[in-house]
């Protein structure tokens, strides 16, 4: 190798090297390590390939797949770059629609232990059989009320516990295309992760093209490159569908990412198979306006559902001993 031959090779490395620390920047933090790793290797001469081989075993699953994946393409750390790009506005999208439901979980979460706390503080400090014995008209409706309001909000309780450990079960256990699937059916926030979902799937199939991939060969990659991720069952039942011969937005039209709003958009896909690229855009973009849309919508609808719900338990805590009291109150009138 000539002296212009090696400075070529070196130029070369050392852009590779900087637009994996560029990757880094972009990654969450648990993968920026991997790539700082592997951009040492490429700094010490090491080619693309060799460094990542090296650090195969202590990367990330998702990672790995995304970078063995790359290998395959013309530009790897492009590629690895745009997709690390379009994952941190996926994510920021994500955690807007986690803030936004995460604050009314937890104040309902607070208002039920709070009632049930006052509910057994209530039964434990005043003995109220002696309402009873008083003689009172309504008494026993009285302490009926009492018991029966003492059941229903320890049984909320226990229903709220039981679904926050069920999901933390999925979380920790099950892998992460489950928790996925789980979420996506929930009242509120199910649609907006289908289409985050829906979305990271097109982009990785619009950067795959980019490379010059032909439609079939880029979903096979987008499958493999979602190895190990919450999108793999539904990137590898599609890529399995457009390998049989089905057009790609008809494919996606019958994964479980799609609905009735992203339906048309997909099948217009199909017929704009001349101007793919272009078309892939426009439809991403839509997704990421449906997106911010419905972060706005709930960012205003929350708060009022928040407010009846909270008010609720606690005019339910509250208000049964009010109501049952009176009578005690009515005859400690009359004798005055």
């Amino acid at each position: 190798m000539t002296e212009v031959q090696a400075e070529i090779v070196d130029g070369a490395l050392a852009l590779e090297s900087l637009k994996l620390k560029l990757a880094a920047q972009l990654a969450p933090p648990r993968w920026q390590r991997s790539l700082l790793l592997v951009a040492k290797h490429v700094d010490a001469g090491q080619p693309l390939e060799a460094a990542f081989d090296r650090q195969r075993e202590q990367m990330p699953a998702e990672l790995r797949s995304l970078v063995a994946e790359s290998l395959r393409v013309p530009e790897p750390t492009a590629l690895i770059i745009d997709a690390l790009r379009a994952r941190a506005k996926l994510g920021r999208n994500w955690r807007e629609l986690k803030r936004l439901v995460a604050y009314p979980v937890i104040l309902l979460g607070v208002a039920l232990l709070v009632g049930v706390a006052f509910s057994f503080t209530m039964r434990s400090t005043l003995k109220l059989d002696w309402i009873e014995g008083l003689g009172l008209a309504g008494a026993e409706q009285a302490l009926t009320l009492i018991n029966d309001q003492h059941s229903s909000i320890l049984g909320m309780a226990m229903i709220y516990a039981w679904l926050l450990m069920v999901l933390s079960t999925i979380a920790i256990v099950a892998p992460r295309w489950a928790w996925s699937s789980v979420m996506s059916g929930v009242m509120l926030i199910g649609r907006p992760l289908r289409w985050l979902a829906l979305q990271e799937v097109l982009e990785r199939f619009e950067m795959f093209t980019a490379q010059g991939l032909t439609p079939v060969v880029a979903a096979g990659a987008v499958a493999r490159s979602f190895s190990s991720s919450s999108q793999a069952v539904t990137a590898v039942a599609v890529s399995e569908r457009i390998l049989a011969g089905m057009p790609l937005g008809q494919a996606l039209c019958i994964s479980m990412v799609s609905d009735g709003l992203t339906r048309p958009a997909l099948r217009l896909l199909d017929l704009r198979s001349s101007e793919m690229p272009h078309a892939l855009r426009e439809t991403i973009e839509m997704l990421q306006l449906l997106i911010e849309q419905r972060c706005r919508a709930l960012a205003t609808a929350l708060p009022v559902f928040l407010l009846v719900l909270v008010g609720s338990v606690v005019w339910m805590s509250l208000s049964t001993y009010l109501i049952s009291f009176l009578p005690l109150v009515s005859l400690i009138t009359s004798l005055s």
